[in-house]
């Protein structure tokens, strides 16, 4: 089951617990069936919608879960260049490395290749990863924009906490089948 409600902050709760991105990943696995009705409320809290267009209370209709999209082949010259931008971040004391990077390809070319740093900020494609550089990102691979939203999201809650290294938090955090990450 499922309860969704809005709490008095305006954030929405999913089984009494914020719907951060990690719960609602938690939730997707434990719930595969709501899969698809978890990312619903998880758009709406991205898009500041609340609970809009939400089922009424009772009983909705499930639909099987999807076979997972074909996995796109990943663009070795933008991996290379995020992979080369983030070099250097290592360089500059931001980043221990690039292990627990989280490389998610897009269908028509280009990646976002996303790091956590020892400052605890989220850095993708070399940059941190603020509201002008998602902008920029979504720009040039448009299709990847949900993909950012949940990076964006992602990056939301670690700024809710004090700073710490973040080096391998994405590490084993992207159930996407369709996200490669590197260990």
């Amino acid at each position: 089951m499922l309860s969704v409600a809005v709490g008095r902050s305006g954030q929405v709760l999913a089984n009494g617990e914020r719907l951060t991105p990690s719960v609602a990943e938690r939730l997707r696995e434990d719930m595969p069936l709501l899969a698809g009705m978890v990312t619903f409320y998880e758009n709406n809290q991205l898009a500041g919608r609340g609970l809009d267009s939400a089922p009424q209370d009772g009983v909705t209709h499930l639909l099987p879960p999807a076979d997972p999209d074909p996995m796109p082949t990943v663009d070795e010259e933008a991996l290379a260049e995020a992979q080369t931008a983030t070099a250097v971040l290592v360089r500059q004391g931001k980043v221990a490395e690039p292990v627990g990077a989280m490389v998610i390809p897009a269908q028509r070319g280009g990646v976002l290749f996303a790091v956590g740093g020892l400052d605890g900020e989220l850095y993708v494609n070399g940059q941190a990863l603020t509201q002008q550089w998602a902008d920029t990102l979504r720009s040039e691979v448009p299709e990847l924009a949900s993909d950012i939203d949940r990076l964006q999201a992602m990056r939301a809650e670690w700024l809710d906490t004090p700073p710490q290294d973040r080096t391998l938090a994405l590490a084993g955090s992207c159930t996407d089948p369709n996200c490669h990450t590197l260990h």
